[in-house]
């Protein structure tokens, strides 16, 4: 089984963006899944995504609580997010983490051993960490590196976010540590690709899938064939990341 987190650490690197990519590789994959949205301040990608869970909620109502989960400080609710790996030992689960999480994140795997308890389970954990190039961004993803090793059971993607930065060969070339990390720990890279924000802004405000917008009146004609060729190049970028991360056929579809 596998583990996916959508990471960034701050906001406006692109998460929301990417995480909706990944669902629709999945979702053209026929491939099963759960997905948790953490990131309670939005639910953008669940509303859209799993909207009979994330859409319908209503004040007061605990149908589905099980999906409305938080990192937290307080130590009685700690543990809820237990249920996220109890999650990912019977399917494949995508989980969108919300930003500034990592001092609750990182113990929350170190703290339970959750890498070692992956390995004994047959489970993979994926780190995909979009950054917008920023030197901020940078420096959160070696920590995260630093903090756990690449390893078979828990791996960094290092997700390159062309929307918010054109010249990622400039960007690796200033930045010593990244170059070297890159190197030295065999992380994967993928290239997310570039969107009109107009076209973006649309789809976001009729609360389309990807895989809906190349098909609505929405969109223009030219505006869906944008749609189509984001999808069509995302998913060939996808093919090449799972690859890479020598996640079998069987592993993807379980």
């Amino acid at each position: 089984m596998i583990l996916h987190f959508g990471n960034g650490q701050k906001g406006g690197v692109g998460k929301t963006f990417f995480i909706k990519m990944l669902i629709e590789y999945y979702l053209y994959k026929t491939w099963t899944y759960k997905l948790y949205d953490l990131d309670a301040g939005s639910l953008d990608v669940g509303k859209v995504y799993a909207p009979d869970i994330y859409a319908k909620k209503k004040k007061g109502d605990k149908t589905n609580d099980e999906y409305f989960l938080q990192f937290t400080d307080n130590k009685y609710n700690q543990d809820e997010v237990d249920e996220i790996f109890e999650s990912a030992l019977a399917q494949n689960v995508i989980c969108n983490l919300p930003s500034n999480i990592k001092h609750l994140f990182n113990p929350w795997i170190t703290d339970n051993g959750l890498i070692d308890l992956a390995k004994e389970n047959n489970t993979k954990i994926i780190n995909w960490f979009v950054s917008n190039g920023e030197h901020s961004s940078i420096d959160e993803f070696i920590k995260y590196v630093n903090k756990f090793k690449n390893c078979e059971t828990f791996q960094h993607v290092f997700v390159k976010n062309y929307g918010l930065e054109e010249n990622w060969e400039r960007i690796i070339q200033q930045h010593k540590n990244l170059r070297e990390i890159l190197q030295a720990d065999s992380i994967i890279c993928l290239d997310l690709p570039a969107f009109s924000p107009t076209r973006y802004k649309i789809i976001l405000d009729h609360n389309l899938t990807f895989a809906a917008a190349k098909d609505s009146k929405e969109l223009n004609i030219v505006a869906r064939q944008a749609v189509k060729k984001l999808l069509d190049l995302s998913f060939e970028r996808f093919d090449r990341a799972f690859i890479a991360l020598n996640i079998s056929q069987q592993e993807a579809t379980q």
